[in-house]
């Protein structure tokens, strides 16, 4: 078996003995100057991981760390066999008025109310590549019609979850380094990614003078000198641009 050294299915194993599905969260475009952030969601059955695919499933790793056509190859891979995929994005727009994170949140919260809808799930675990606090504040604005019951602000919160008559258990957990060590977290980097830069690409056809079907909106030398040449677009994101004034 050719599994990447680091990537298991330890994670995905053990909460499955307390959860009915175990949901990998990754972002990206966190760090682009054009364009929205997306934000994947991946979930696979229990009966995945008892009798996996290793002829794809060994190929699966971080997205930074695979070439365009492999991510887009796992992608479809991915789409076909989980049980639970989809991305989500958030504006740039958004992500200049409230902030990075807060945008990320905002992906997240919608990714779990789309989970809840699923049919017999109760218990769910989401783990989420990184370091982040959510502090979850406005949740009573982004999804309506849920309420939460407890929270905790440290890298693991748990929540009861409220919602046309039932309660949904709800554990969230940071997992440093999760695209490298866990198998879900991995699989959502290559949804998010490759959806992103789907979208840039179309974004391309729109606005051809910045190149974004090369540079997917990140800060490259190349992306600065078209700015300095055309200006900014709707799509940039002024935060991000700081000190840069040439638009």
């Amino acid at each position: 078996m050719n599994f990447h050294s680091q990537l298991t299915f330890s994670f995905e194993k053990s909460f499955f003995e307390q959860y009915d599905i175990v949901i990998g969260i990754d972002e990206a475009g966190r760090g682009a100057i054009a364009g929205p952030v997306f934000i994947g969601g991946v979930g696979f059955s229990k009966s995945f991981f008892e009798k996996p695919d290793f002829d794809w499933v060994s190929k699966v790793r971080d997205s930074k760390k695979l070439t365009p056509s492999k991510r887009e190859e796992l992608y479809e891979k991915i789409k076909k066999t989980a049980f639970f995929s989809k991305s989500y994005s958030v504006s740039s727009d958004y992500i200049d008025q409230n902030g990075i994170n807060s945008a990320i949140e905002k992906g997240i919260l919608f990714l779990i109310n789309d989970v809840i809808e699923l049919d017999d799930i109760i218990n769910i675990k989401f783990l989420i590549d990184g370091n982040y606090r959510f502090s979850f504040g406005k949740l009573h604005e982004d999804l309506e019609s849920l309420r939460i019951s407890q929270t905790k602000l440290v890298n693991e919160i748990n929540l009861e979850l409220y919602k046309n008559t039932k309660t949904y258990r709800i554990s969230i957990s940071n997992i440093i380094k999760g695209d490298d060590k866990v198998f879900s977290i991995a699989s959502a980097s290559i949804l998010a990614k490759v959806s992103r830069d789907l979208w840039m690409m179309e974004l391309a056809k729109q606005y051809p003078q910045y190149g974004f079907e090369r540079h997917k909106g990140y800060g490259t030398k190349s992306h600065f000198e078209k700015i300095r040449i055309h200006g900014i677009c709707e799509f940039h994101r002024k935060s991000f641009l700081g000190s840069f004034k040439a638009y």
